[in-house]
């Protein structure tokens, strides 16, 4: 028997009613996803939250783009993203086909950046990227019941690694990519609802400083192996990266919370997209 197989049967005599609670969470998961995503589309209302802060002490604009609210759209049967947020200065408007993004703003004033927010929130309301990921997540568990819009639904909480989330592509031709923030862990909380249809998506994304804006060697930094290379960091580590070149750089923390309730199924839901967006939909 390998080590990890000793170590996995030692764990399952210690506490089997917790590794069957984990199967039956998982499994309430995925068939939560498996039928939502064969129910067609969805009609879905949101809302992002940023937390941006330096030592604890909340900094307005800080982090990774500033743009927040109150968004809804429609997700179509095809899988064809529509998004709006309006803020009281202006519209944002999102479509997604594919792999393809279109952005559209609208602004009075200061604009709001918008940072990562496409591929954050793209990736929210992905059912079937989330499906495919179940296997991959840590700690998954379900909660406690609760309603959503009155109906009675289990939360099923779960870590999915950071690669959930696609990065922004980088067309500066730099041969290193030019980043600040970096993405640390991604908490999720999915509401199946007692009909087994996913009813509501919360999910939470904790950054912190880039590696690249930490200083190697640093307390916090990346570790270095006895002959001196560095060793390579985990990309989908949790742990928190309290080092930097600057005293208190560690604290220096910003998150993202996403709020989506879905609202309707529809086999037969389309999304109207602009001529003008057509085309750079590929369409």
């Amino acid at each position: 028997m390998t080590i990890a197989a000793m170590v996995m049967a030692l764990a399952l005599a210690q506490d089997p009613g917790k590794t069957e609670a984990q199967d039956d969470a998982k499994g309430t998961l995925k068939a939560g996803l498996e039928a939502s995503t064969k129910a067609g589309g969805f009609t879905f209302s949101g809302r992002l939250d940023q937390d941006n802060a330096m030592g604890g002490v909340k900094i307005p604009g800080f982090g990774d783009g500033n743009l927040e609210g109150k968004f809804s759209g429609t997700v179509a049967a095809n899988g064809t993203l529509h998004l709006k947020l309006e803020t009281d200065k202006g519209v944002y408007e999102l479509w997604r086909k594919g792999d393809k993004i279109v952005q559209r703003q609208t602004w009075v004033g200061k604009q709001d950046m918008v940072g990562e927010f496409p591929h954050e929130v793209t990736a929210v309301l992905s059912l079937s990227s989330l499906l495919k990921h179940v296997d991959k997540m840590k700690e998954i568990r379900a909660g406690d019941k609760k309603a959503v819009d009155g109906v009675d639904c289990t939360a099923v909480k779960a870590k999915l690694p950071t690669s959930y989330v696609p990065e922004e592509d980088d067309d500066s031709g730099m041969p290193i990519k030019m980043k600040i923030w970096e993405l640390k862990k991604v908490e999720s909380t999915v509401y199946v609802d007692r009909d087994g249809l996913v009813r509501r998506i919360d999910m939470v994304l904790s950054k912190g400083l880039s590696s690249m804006i930490r200083m190697a060697g640093a307390p916090g930094g990346d570790e270095e192996e006895d002959d001196g290379k560095k060793k390579e960091k985990d990309k989908d580590k949790d742990e928190d990266d309290e080092g930097g070149p600057i005293p208190g750089m560690g604290a220096m923390k910003t998150s993202a919370t996403y709020s989506v309730t879905i609202g309707k199924y529809d086999a037969g839901a389309k999304v109207e997209v602009p001529e003008d967006v057509k085309r750079h939909l590929g369409e």
